[in-house]
């Protein structure tokens, strides 16, 4: 099958225009930039949010200390998986927000341990 002039011409300039909106990397799109910047803030967010956790732990754990009251409440730490997984509207599985909240327990516990022994 031989193209005509017209469908060469109208193929070439088809794939000059297609070249001339690729963006050369992913750091040139405005659009992916945008969205890593949210990302980054939610970021920053998360970090805070897990500080002021982690200074209410603290607290808490030093007030039980002083008022001989048990540490570790392993029907609190359900109890709260349970409140959060029906609270949560998704994306986010069921599964992955208990993987999630777990790992945060953990790293909250081992940080407040750490400032406990500071």
């Amino acid at each position: 099958m031989c193209l005509g002039g017209s469908a060469v011409r109208h193929t070439y300039l088809t794939l000059q225009r297609r070249k001339a909106n690729r963006v050369s990397t992913p750091n040139d799109d405005p659009v992916v930039k945008q969205l890593r910047d949210e990302i980054s803030d939610n970021d920053l967010k998360i970090i805070d949010l897990i500080n002021k956790r982690l200074t209410l732990v603290d607290k808490l754990w030093r007030y039980k200390a002083e008022h001989g009251i048990e540490m570790y409440n392993p029907e609190r730490e359900e109890w709260m998986v349970t409140f959060l997984t029906r609270a949560n509207k998704g994306p986010l599985s069921q599964e992955a927000l208990t993987q999630v909240y777990k790992a945060i327990v953990e790293t909250t516990k081992d940080e407040a341990a750490r400032l406990g022994r500071s």
